[in-house]
């Protein structure tokens, strides 16, 4: 392990490739796909920098069966490296005149490489956790791109027991520390919202600065939470101003039927800040025979405004 984790060190994270496109038809593509099922293979001696679609799909393949491998010699690391450097891409011209890339050695690469490292360094972050020595100070490691990588493959090697039990110290942890949460641990608090559909971890994120992972995490509300809890963490995410419109056209897309939704919106149309977007949101709820709470707001607002709901009554698209 120790090995590992240096021989991954020493090694650059990022390298500047100039993408070279191979192209083959759809029909050539799928020959040969057929033809390297049953065709022996040499991973030993692939080269390192493959041109021909054959090359091209073997190293693919090779670096894909590398994302899972759990031990790896030096020489396979090293390859790896080399392959993050490659500029091969392999695209695929379909008859209808479109084309697809169906391998990206560099991109391949570097994506086997962050998921090798991230395994080593979780394994480690495993054994400390379950010989208790991992600290509040250690969650800083789970910050950032590679350490977000990090923490899922730890957070998801535990037991359901465990995660439970890291879900409520790591939340602890964040909610008695200011100089915490001065960082970003919205993957982290994501992922565990989701994986384990945690009412509790899913509002503290809501009340968090909102980040891509924030947003990503209210697209996936309706993926892990019952209906009822849904329309609770939307309507929540709504309080924060920076997930406030977000919130608000999932909540008119999925639940355009619940009143307590079109009252939600139609009180949205008193605050000038978010008029328009209630506004161009009256349409839904006409579509789903739900828009009483908008003709009891009516007269409550400016007589401009009202001629401009009043057209917005009218539609159902």
């Amino acid at each position: 392990m120790k090995f590992l984790n240096k021989l991954l060190i020493t090694i650059a994270l990022f390298v500047s490739v100039n993408t070279h496109s191979v192209e083959i038809s759809e029909q050539d593509w799928l020959a040969l796909s057929y033809a390297l099922k049953s065709e022996p293979r040499d991973n030993d001696n692939l080269p390192d920098r493959p041109k021909s679609p054959k090359d091209i799909m073997l190293v693919s393949q090779f670096i894909e069966v590398l994302k899972w491998q759990k031990d790896f010699t030096a020489k396979q690391l090293h390859q790896l490296n080399k392959w993050r450097r490659s500029d091969a891409v392999l695209v695929v011209l379909k008859d209808a005149g479109e084309a697809k890339t169906v391998a990206n050695i560099s991109a391949e690469a570097k994506a086997t490489f962050l998921a090798i490292q991230s395994r080593a360094v979780a394994d480690e972050v495993y054994e400390k956790w379950q010989a208790n020595e991992f600290t509040a100070a250690d969650l800083a490691g789970f910050t950032g791109h590679k350490g977000q990588a990090v923490f899922k493959t730890f957070f998801n090697r535990l037991p359901l027991y465990l995660q439970t039990g890291f879900k409520d110290w790591s939340v602890e942890q964040l909610q008695d520390s200011e100089e915490l949460r001065n960082r970003d641990y919205s993957a982290m608090l994501a992922h565990m919202a989701s994986m384990l559909g945690d009412v509790e971890v899913a509002n503290f994120l809501l009340q968090q600065t909102a980040s891509e992972h924030t947003l990503a995490f209210l697209e996936q509300i309706p993926e892990y939470f019952s209906e009822p809890e849904q329309v609770t963490l939307l309507k929540n995410a709504a309080n924060n101003r920076k997930l406030r419109s977000k919130s608000f056209n999932l909540l008119a897309q999925h639940f355009a039927k619940d009143t307590s939704v079109s009252i939600l919106i139609a009180e949205a149309l008193k605050d000038r800040r978010d008029y328009w977007q209630a506004l161009n949101l009256v349409p839904a709820f006409v579509k789903a025979n739900n828009s009483v709470a908008f003709e009891n707001i009516l007269k409550e607002l400016p007589e401009s405004q009202q001629q401009q709901l009043r057209m917005r009554l009218k539609q159902k698209n």
